[in-house]
């Protein structure tokens, strides 16, 4: 594997709500946490305008 492919540990925290929402979806899906966050950014990153929707809608709340 090329080392660009290679994961790279963030060390980050997200909100309790955030966190919730990754876990049911990842055991939705059989998924890790972290599995399940890398599969959301990827669609997210493959379709911009549904981030743009995304950051719009969290704004609003």
């Amino acid at each position: 594997m090329p080392d660009k492919d290679l994961k790279i540990h963030t060390g980050f925290r997200l909100s309790r709500k955030n966190i919730q929402f990754i876990e049911q979806t990842g055991e939705s899906l059989g998924l890790n946490k972290t599995s399940t966050l890398d599969m959301l950014i990827t669609i997210i990153r493959n379709d911009p305008k549904t981030l743009t929707g995304l950051i719009i809608k969290a704004l609003n709340e």
